[in-house]
């Protein structure tokens, strides 16, 4: 139904609880995924400091100092990539913010029904979406290599 057809109480209150449910939806998601990002960021950076302990402290030649700065490469570019995933998701969440303020606009306007508002993105949100996802993915890659690489250099030197 679009907003002409409700009486102006009914129109005032899915005004008012349309409002809320995209409130509620974008803040939900936008909390989740940034202390997502977060723990990302800790965990490679914990795992370039443990590096580095490795790299002082233990008296690595040959292939283990290589496998060490190989761990270190790695969490390194970790951390750049979750730092990354969370300037996108910060991008996305303004966004889709934006996105469903057109959206309330359209549905005021009489452009669009009440339940295509809580769906409405346009190409920029999702590509914007994709991207921090697609570097999401490679921020969690690189933890569990540089995890897996720190597990095999402790089992094979100590």
């Amino acid at each position: 139904m679009k907003l002409s057809e409700f009486e102006f109480a009914a129109q005032q209150y899915w005004l008012r609880k349309l409002l809320e449910v995209l409130y509620m939806r974008r803040s939900t998601m936008f909390r989740f995924i940034v202390e997502s990002a977060r723990i990302l960021i800790l965990g490679n950076g914990g795992g370039v400091a443990i590096t580095f302990g490795m790299l002082n402290y233990l008296d690595l030649v040959g292939v283990y100092h290589w496998v060490c700065v190989f761990m270190l490469l790695t969490f390194v570019l970790g951390t750049l990539f979750s730092t990354i995933t969370l300037f996108m998701v910060t991008a996305t969440t303004i966004k889709e913010a934006h996105s469903a303020e057109v959206a309330m606009h359209e549905f005021i306007h009489d452009r669009l029904e009440r339940d295509e508002v809580l769906f409405y993105y346009d190409d920029t949100t999702r590509r914007l979406a994709y991207y921090s996802t697609c570097m999401g993915i490679v921020s969690v890659v690189m933890l569990i290599l540089g995890a897996l690489q720190g597990m095999a250099l402790v089992s094979i030197y100590l």
